[in-house]
């Protein structure tokens, strides 16, 4: 009965688990990001920076703080110490940065907060493009697919890529502005008094109350003709008389391309903790039953990214793995225990098994992800382990006695193993729970993978002292299979036994020679260990990566459009590029117009010739070629913040000047090593 409840529980929590690409877990990492259009970094690092970093340095647990100022934005990242609960950090910035919005300018936007979480950058890229203007795609994405998107059940914001904001410009005439007499100042205060919307408040008589609306706000370009500025001998100077009205966009600071074509992306982001593959089904429902229907004639909405198609392929890959483990572990249950029965058994016991230790993730919050999965298919083996004790303990008890003595037999088979299995699982859990005692970003990946086995041992454990006894005691049987496939493989099995027999009878009468070569190879193993290559997650074919763009520090938009655009030919020549997504001026740093991010899609793995961490290094000793631009591809991050690189420096010091020639001579050196690749810093100091 327990065991159907587990297979029952099992069950339900397989359609409610979280399907994920990678463990959910945060970096006790915040960052503070404020913009300051305009400003050049030295202002930003005084005006915003400075005063942000003095407010947050006496917030307690905190690791260290760095900051970075670049023109017209400043980030700075708070690294907490990971024993610190970041929900209370993030109040606690949050509260720290509030107190000091008052010394910030006047002209800074209000400083976003926000924590680097594995599930913080979008999940999906939409890009919007037609035979419209940037301005009226702009507008169509903020106010009808930006609201129809955020409706969707799980999904935290939509960022807007390569928006181009509607700006009312009024371009001054200064030669008219002085025969008048009318300064600069002026007009600021005209606009401060005509240009308002104020709550009114209630006229009530004895019978009624009416809502007064103050609402002088003007929104089109007449109406801002009309403001009036001064009067000059009882005639009203207006700004139509001294300016030039136009209804533009802001200053062009950003622009975004699908496959060539201007776009807006369209970045779906998830609410921590909830299923992503869910998540981007709906957004793909919701975009062809409700958007698409009602999209203006000639604008498209395509697919730029979609992370997904990598974790369904992850998962259906490691879901077959477990399939074809659970088949070849039967069978060769069957072989050597010559026995259908026997074979059905232990293969009951797999699922069930395995159904307990996903309902212990769900538990436990855990998503199905590459650690959780590998943690499953490594359960198979512990399973068939303990099943199989259990059951040819059972089977020797009944050959001894007769047929109707099976349930004496499966009892008694089971008892005699009993202390066995339980010492060897409780080995195996004090193994894998080491992990919980593991520091750093490390163990928070690894937890997952620990809880999952360790917990999934005690079930598996559970399940072979309890239902494989159940099970023999009903449908075991006395007599072995007999054909031609199990004598001549127990013949054959019999010659190795045989020489296994003799091998052991050598070792014991040539101990020293037997000691010599087990120390021999230990030592070369250890030599071997040593050569291996390490790194935190081995070489994976995602589908879709990344190229960071930057063009030298000074250059405008136009020239990194210009280069970008040589990339995105370059990327055209490769048929397993199925498309790309290119963004200008916003990413990594924000409100950088030299610095440009491609998105790129590859075609599905069964029809292209190149795996992702193949096609990479070719990409990259081309981009390599193309002059005036550095080129990083890249596999996709796991947070927002930065470029996916395998290793990353922090270097510090108190004179910047200083500062940037160590580090321009630490480039220098790391350059001369080619298996770094391209090295980079995120230090200029030559901005014109």
């Amino acid at each position: 009965m327990i065991n159907l409840v587990i297979v029952l529980f099992g069950l339900i929590s397989v359609n409610r688990i979280s399907i994920d690409r990678s463990p959910d877990i945060d970096f006790s990492l915040i960052s503070v990001t404020t913009v300051l259009p305009g400003a050049n970094p030295d202002v930003v690092d005084s005006s915003v920076t400075n005063i942000i970093e003095g407010a947050v340095n006496s917030i307690p647990g905190i690791d260290d703080v760095r900051s970075r100022s670049a023109p017209g934005v400043s980030n700075v990242f708070i690294q907490f110490l990971l024993e610190k609960d970041l929900d209370i950090a993030f109040n606690e910035v949050q509260s720290k940065v509030g107190q000091i919005n008052s010394q910030l300018p006047d002209e800074a936007e209000t400083p976003i907060i926000s924590k680097i979480e594995t599930g913080e950058i979008p999940i999906i890229w939409l890009a919007l493009r037609g035979n419209r203007t940037l301005q009226d795609l702009s507008v169509y994405a903020k106010n009808v697919l930006k609201r129809k998107l955020e409706t969707i059940d799980g999904v935290g914001s939509i960022v807007i890529g390569g928006e181009q904001e509607r700006n009312i410009r009024v371009n001054l005439d200064f030669d008219r502005m002085s025969a008048f007499g009318i300064t600069v100042q002026d007009i600021i205060m005209a606009f401060r008094n005509e240009h308002i919307k104020l709550p009114g408040g209630f006229l009530i008589d004895n019978s009624k109350e009416d809502l007064l609306k103050l609402d002088l706000e003007s929104h089109n370009v007449e109406e801002i003709e009309d403001i009036i500025v001064t009067y000059d001998r009882n005639r009203a100077i207006k700004i139509k008389d001294i300016a030039e009205v136009k209804d533009d966009v802001r200053d062009l600071r950003s622009m975004g391309r699908f496959n060539g074509d201007p776009s807006i992306g369209i970045g779906v982001t998830k609410i921590r903790g909830e299923n992503t593959v869910e998540i981007i089904e709906k957004v793909k429902a919701k975009i062809k039953s409700d958007i698409e229907p009602t999209l203006p004639a000639g604008m498209t909405l395509d697919i730029g990214t979609d992370d997904s198609s990598y974790i369904y392929e992850l998962i259906s890959g490691l879901g077959q793995n477990i399939f074809v483990g659970f088949i070849i572990a039967s069978l060769i249950v069957l072989l050597f225990l010559r026995s259908y029965s026997s074979m059905a058994i232990v293969s009951i016991t797999i699922p069930v098994s395995l159904f307990g230790a996903i309902f212990i993730m769900y538990a436990f919050g855990l998503t199905l992800n590459t650690m959780t999965m590998l943690a499953l298919l490594l359960l198979i083996g512990i399973v068939v382990d303990d099943a199989i004790v259990v059951l040819e303990n059972a089977q020797r008890n009944l050959n001894e006695d007769t047929p109707e003595e099976r349930i004496r037999a499966s009892i008694t088979g089971a008892n005699e193993v009993f202390l066995p299995i339980v010492s060897s699982t409780l080995v195996l859990v004090a193994l894998f729970t080491v992990v919980f005692f593991m520091e750093g970003i490390a163990a928070r990946f690894f937890r997952s993978f620990g809880v999952v086995v360790s917990t999934g041992v005690l079930v598996s454990t559970f399940v072979a002292l309890t239902l494989t006894p159940t099970l023999a005691s009903k449908f075991l049987k006395t007599k072995k299979e007999s054909n031609r496939v199990f004598d001549g493989f127990n013949r054959r099995f019999t010659v190795i036994e045989n020489r296994y027999r003799e091998m052991i009878e050598w070792s014991l009468n040539e101990k020293k020679k037997v000691l010599s070569y087990a120390g021999l190879f230990v030592l070369l193993s250890f030599v071997g260990f040593t050569q291996l290559s390490g790194g935190f997650f081995p070489e994976e074919d995602e589908g879709q990566f990344t190229i960071t763009v930057k063009t030298p520090v000074g250059t405008g938009i136009d020239y990194t459009n210009d280069r970008l655009s040589v990339v995105e030919n370059l990327l055209e020549e490769y048929e397993d590029i199925e498309s790309y997504f290119t963004i200008m001026g916003s990413g990594i740093e924000s409100q950088a117009v030299n610095i440009g991010v491609v998105y790129v899609r590859l075609t599905p793995s069964n029809v292209r010739g190149y795996k992702q961490y193949e096609i990479i290094p070719i990409l990259r000793e081309r981009l390599n070629k193309i002059p005036g631009i550095k080129a990083f591809p890249a596999p996709m991050s796991f947070a927002s913040g930065t470029r996916g690189e395998a290793m990353q420096f922090t270097v510090s010091g108190p004179d910047l000047n200083i500062l940037n020639e160590s580090i321009n001579a630490f480039l220098s050196k790391l350059a001369e090593t080619p298996e770094l690749g391209d090295v980079d810093s995120s230090i200029e100091l030559n901005l014109p």
